[in-house]
């Protein structure tokens, strides 16, 4: 085995053991945060919180494709790039939300919350949540420049550790504004608005550390932002499929079934969701380090890289499926002292999900660090919409709370696995950003 490769397995296990340490804190924080707040108030919460994501593609894509601009940057040398980048992304997150917020706070006027998703604005608290909210999605590319930067320059470890950070005091802030009587605008102001506020932080300490960074904000250039923009259309749509694909769920669920059983679905949700968080976690280098490899040349030690992370990922995936099946329901009953009593539907619908997530993330962070866009962009189109129209069937029409996780298992198979599986056998070679076949070019 490679040093490249040793050192990836060294990271992902020390990045691994990071993510459970939060992890823990979040699962012992969320039954007091819910006994305090009450089902109907938590619903609320994570539905806001959902709204939120759909407000963060304000940032045209260019948030997540920071990773593969500073990677391929630091791949050359080019410093300078870096440097301009950098100081037009600052400039362009600071007049964000100086555009966002006021449109955002006409849709409080025009849009009928309460029949799409049974939001009561006569009630202040809720009034001011959405507000708040509508504040840190805008935020969010500024708050998030910090953590790209470590993730692009290979630093896993110090992003790792921001991550836990930011998780232990949005934790804490959740339970101490749950007590409130008023719980919901403090609630949402820890997790939306808090983390962001932090990012900024790190930034501005980030540049006064690296002596290489030099910033000049008169660097402000209408062409640049245009030519990040353009650079990031591919993960701009890929951020709207993935807003479609995982936190659509939380409206329908709100249309059809009401926001109270959000925190039902929710809870077991993020139980069942634990070994992806931690897989997303011990793949996490992969993305940064397939997009260094590439740019050096080193295609073949990327795709090593991959093969190993997925052996290793499907075992680990298959074994906590068979433990969410055992005991998924009583660790959540009791996890929540009763508030939650989940259906034997809602287990093993969330049960099938993990290996198929797991393998999926996998996938994504090779496919984005490559930059394999043909097979991405046409695999979540089919993926979105079929996975939209089939939650909104089994809602709809079958009232299963469960409808959601059988339809993001069965589109991932269907557009995303076997298409991936297929492309594996075949041995893609890469070149300018498209796929080839087996045959040399």
């Amino acid at each position: 085995m490679s040093a490249k490769l040793v050192k990836l397995k060294t990271l992902q296990i020390e990045l691994t053991f990071n993510r459970i340490l939060a992890l823990g804190i979040s699962v012992i924080s969320i039954p007091y945060i819910l006994r305090n707040c009450g089902n109907g108030n938590y619903g609320l919460y994570l539905l806001i919180c959902s709204i939120s994501l759909f407000l963060t593609v304000s940032d045209l894509g260019i948030g997540n494709g920071l990773v593969n601009e500073f990677a391929s940057s630091k791949a050359y040398g080019n410093q300078k790039g870096i440097n301009e980048v950098l100081s037009n992304l600052i400039v362009f997150g600071v007049l964000l939300p100086i555009v966002i917020i006021p449109f955002a706070l006409l849709a409080l006027r025009v849009v009928d919350w309460m029949s799409l998703f049974q939001f009561n604005l006569n009630n202040k608290d809720t009034t001011t949540s959405l507000i708040v909210c509508f504040t840190g999605a805008s935020m969010t590319l500024l708050g998030n420049i910090a953590l790209k930067m470590l993730l692009a320059n290979s630093k896993d470890r110090l992003y790792s550790r921001m991550q836990l950070l930011i998780s232990l005091l949005t934790n804490m802030g959740l339970i101490i504004s749950s007590t409130n009587q008023s719980p919901l605008t403090g609630m949402v102001f820890s997790s939306l608005v808090l983390p962001q506020l932090i990012g900024v932080i790190c930034l501005v300490l980030i540049i006064k550390m690296d002596e290489n960074l030099k910033i000049d904000l008169r660097q402000f250039s209408i062409r640049i932002i245009g030519k990040l923009i353009v650079s990031g259309r591919v993960f701009l749509f890929l951020q709207i499929a993935y807003i479609i694909n995982y936190q659509i769920d939380a409206l329908l669920i709100a249309h059809y079934l009401g926001p109270v059983e959000i925190a039902e679905y929710s809870l077991v949700l993020k139980i069942g969701s634990l070994p992806f968080i931690l897989v997303s976690a011990a793949v996490q280098p992969l993305w940064a380090s397939t997009a260094y490899l590439i740019a050096q040349s080193k295609e073949s030690e990327a795709i090593k890289a991959l093969y190993i992370s997925l052996r290793n990922v499907m075992r680990f995936s298959i074994i906590s499926m068979c433990l969410f099946l055992l005991f998924g329901a009583y660790l959540i009953k009791h996890w929540t002292f009763g508030q939650i009593d989940p259906s034997i539907q809602l287990i093993l619908a969330n049960a099938l999900w993990i290996p198929i997530s797991c393998a999926m993330q996998v996938f994504g962070m090779y496919l984005n660090g490559a930059k394999l866009y043909k097979f991405l962009l046409t695999s979540m189109l089919f993926f979105s919409l079929s996975n939209m129209l089939l939650a909104v069937l089994f809602l709809k029409f079958f009232s299963n709370l469960a409808g959601p996780i059988w339809s993001n298992s069965i589109s991932s198979v269907l557009f995303f696995i076997i298409p991936a599986v297929i492309l594996k056998k075949k041995r893609l070679n890469y070149k300018k950003g498209v796929f080839y076949g087996t045959k040399k070019n």
